[in-house]
């Protein structure tokens, strides 16, 4: 009987070191999840305070990108204007040159008779 009383004895330092162990564990757990529910908490709030200004940037940058294809679209109409008119002045400058050699003659030709 002494030695059922000893090992009984013996089982119940294995389990109390045991159930030691394991609130230890438990405590880990509990703290991790506090510290987790709290960081996650923070984490929503980082994201709420800073979702305006990411807002404000993204709209920033949509207005920027609107401008920005306004100043191209000005630039091409300005290039077309630019080729248009050297086009246009190639095209007076011969027909003037034509002209000018067209009076010429008649002038020429006037003086002549």
């Amino acid at each position: 009987m002494s030695s059922e009383l000893e090992l009984l004895k013996q089982r119940i330092t294995e389990l109390e070191a045991e159930n030691a162990e394991l609130r230890k564990e438990n405590t880990v757990i509990h703290d991790l999840r506090i510290k987790l529910s709290v960081s996650s908490f923070l984490e929503w709030i980082r994201a709420r305070c800073l979702l305006p200004k990411i807002s404000n940037c993204i709209g920033t940058l949509i207005t920027i990108m609107k401008l920005l294809e306004i100043c191209f679209y000005v630039i091409g109409i300005k290039e077309e204007i630019k080729i248009m008119n050297e086009k246009e002045s190639k095209s007076w400058g011969k027909i003037n040159g034509k002209n000018r050699n067209l009076g010429r003659k008649t002038q020429y030709h006037k003086g002549e008779n």
